[in-house]
């Protein structure tokens, strides 16, 4: 038989000793339901054999420790243990259902013990804190997958338990960027006992038990995916087989769980707190903040905010009291019909150009937003596809705007297309700098994509709650939305509104700023891209960084919310310092910094658009 039969089209998983030739047993059985549907999810969990692929929700062989699932026959049992594992036991005369029963009952008594366990005085757990940490990140009922960890710095050869560890319980739908980013939260409780700055989210990563590496392009997927993939019989053995001394007995239980070191690069640390990088003047005020300056989960994660932690206050306990059940909140959602205008970079001049399909997005959006930042509102929107998006739309346009005052339908619609222009700018400019880099035959970071967007503008009868307008008729249109694709909360910051100074060391962060001065040459000095900030993202079957939200200055300064004209141009000037990128492109010396100046027209190094 040859390796493609066993090989399935849906999953991707291979099994020795499957017949069929195209979907898998599972995959079989999950094609009629929708995705992320009840049915769907319940069939996802479902035992299966790894040798002939198999599935049931009874009636399979619960696998001991060091075991691989098998359906129980003599035939998969044998082909197993040529791959190095040990057969599941299909003699047992224990059901499956009584070993859950008793773990269950074990599980409630251990709970008990913990119940009198109050949180003490000046407690951070809020009933939105609970309800975040017992949903795990995501929705309530959804499928979890337990997390454990510890932490290890760079150079060390063993892991720093002064530094604790601790295991939770993700939802499935957790990208791994955010689950890392809460765990590095937690443990700055503890790394600040002993240090005035705390670590960021982008100066610790993710690694096996040993400091086994990840794959490539594996570090930004949903938990689900991330599971999924190293849980495969062809990874399993490497990555997932070897568990902490303190696991061990969390292991026995069978239940889905991955086993991680924060790995700590102490060396970006000490470079970033030693204060070689000024950022002082990061958070310089300004007449006009920009709009929701996170991410599309609208997590406005100020760099101001970050640093200010407490390293007085009480570790976080690692045994979890969950609240009830009664305390989850029903949303609330309206029906909406957007119709979609999407927005493109002409080729040549790199002028933004926009198309009004004729495609119209149905769905839900609910009724009360989610996030909120500076001038924005961030809303949850699902298409009748089940497609996870967000929508935006702006509640004031000036600093001095009340917070409860309202934005008019077309000032709003008028400020959402500059905000899509942006990114479709960035876009086109950054597939500039990519041909600029490999023209001069320059290495550069090239994981790294502006985020995509459309304008949706509302064509139903009545208007969304979310939109707070009244009516929708001949004479008043409905409210235009910015949409994008939900991405994770975690933020890393490049450059902030008016301040341009590195912060960063590492290879993205220096094509990011090489990628900055490039264009403003190629521009012909008439642009200039600020508050450059990013989201990990797994994009297409690759980790890259997904850039949102950028501002631009520019010399008339109209070119949307947050442009300082020439003023933030100035900024840029003072600020950028040449890195070895910008040098290897000889940027610093085809578009000096120290003066505005007309480009040289017979300069063709640096590709300019009018």
């Amino acid at each position: 038989m040859s390796s493609s039969t066993n090989i399935c089209d849906g999953c991707g998983c291979g099994f020795p000793l499957r017949q069929d030739s195209q979907l898998c047993c599972k995959c079989e059985k999950l094609k009629p339901h929708p995705i992320g549907s009840e049915s769907y999810n319940d069939i996802s969990q479902w035992p299966q054999c790894v040798s002939c692929g198999v599935t049931r929700r009874n009636n399979m062989p619960a696998p001991s420790q060091g075991e691989a699932q098998t359906c129980g026959s003599v035939a998969c049992s044998k082909e197993i243990q040529g791959a190095g594992y040990r057969p599941t036991p299909s003699q047992s005369n224990i059901p499956e259902s009584h070993l859950d029963r008793a773990l269950h009952t074990s599980n409630r008594f251990n709970k008990g013990r913990t119940m009198a366990q109050k949180p003490g005085p000046g407690t951070l757990f809020t009933t939105s804190s609970l309800l975040n940490h017992e949903h795990g990140g995501g929705a309530p009922g959804e499928d979890k997958i337990m997390v454990a960890w510890q932490v290890r710095e760079s150079k060390a050869k063993a892991v720093n338990t002064d530094l604790g560890s601790s295991a939770k319980k993700w939802a499935v739908s957790t990208p791994m960027p955010d689950v890392k980013a809460s765990l590095v939260e937690s443990l700055n409780v503890e790394w600040c006992r002993s240090r005035s700055t705390p670590l960021l989210a982008e100066e610790v990563t993710f690694r096996w038990h040993g400091s086994l590496l990840l794959d490539p392009n594996t570090a930004n997927m949903t938990v689900r995916d991330f599971y999924a993939y190293y849980s495969a019989p062809s990874r399993a053995s490497i990555f997932m087989s070897s568990v902490p001394a303190m696991w061990k007995g969390m292991a026995k239980t069978n239940r889905a769980a991955i086993y991680l070191e924060l790995y700590i690069d102490v060396s970006a640390f000490h470079l970033r707190s030693s204060g070689e990088y000024n950022l002082s003047s990061a958070l310089v005020s300004s007449r006009r903040k920009r709009a929701l300056s996170s991410t599309s989960e609208g997590a406005n994660r100020d760099y101001e905010a970050t640093t200010r932690r407490n390293p007085s206050m009480g570790p976080l306990k690692s045994m979890f009291v969950p609240t009830s059940s009664s305390a989850i909140v029903v949303h609330k959602v309206s029906p909406v019909t957007l119709k979609k205008t999407i927005c493109t970079a002409d080729n040549i001049t790199g002028v933004p150009e926009f198309e009004e399909a004729e495609i119209e997005v149905s769905g839900v959006i609910r009724d009360t937003h989610f996030a909120k930042g500076g001038m924005k509102y961030a809303f949850e929107f699902k298409t009748s596809h089940g497609e996870a998006l967000v929508a935006k739309r702006f509640y004031r346009l000036e600093d001095t705007d009340s917070p409860s005052s309202s934005v008019a339908v077309l000032d709003n619609k008028a400020e959402i297309i500059l905000e899509l222009r942006r990114l479709t700018l960035g876009a086109h400019l950054l597939k500039e700098f990519y041909k600029h880099a490999k023209h001069k035959g320059v290495d550069v970071y090239t994981a790294i994509e502006f985020a995509t967007a459309w304008l949706g503008q509302e064509v139903q009868e009545s208007p969304s709650k979310a939109s707070e307008t009244r009516e929708i008729d001949s004479l008043h249109e409905g409210i235009t939305w910015l949409v994008e694709k939900k991405r994770a909360k975690i933020v890393e910051h490049f450059t902030f509104t008016l301040n341009h100074q590195t912060r960063r060391q590492d290879f993205c962060a220096k094509t990011i700023h090489a990628f900055a001065h490039f264009v403003y040459g190629n521009s012909q000095r008439s642009v200039v891209f600020a508050d450059i900030q990013g989201t990990p993202a797994h994009v297409s079957g690759r980790d890259v960084m997904v850039l949102f939200d950028p501002m631009t200055h520019t010399p008339a300064g109209d070119s949307g919310i947050g442009d300082f004209g020439s003023e933030g141009i100035e900024t840029f000037l003072k600020d950028h310092i040449c890195g070895d990128i910008c040098v290897a492109l000889n940027l610093d010396k085809e578009v000096p910094l120290d003066a505005v100046e007309q480009p040289n027209e017979n300069d063709d190094d640096v590709p300019s658009s009018p």
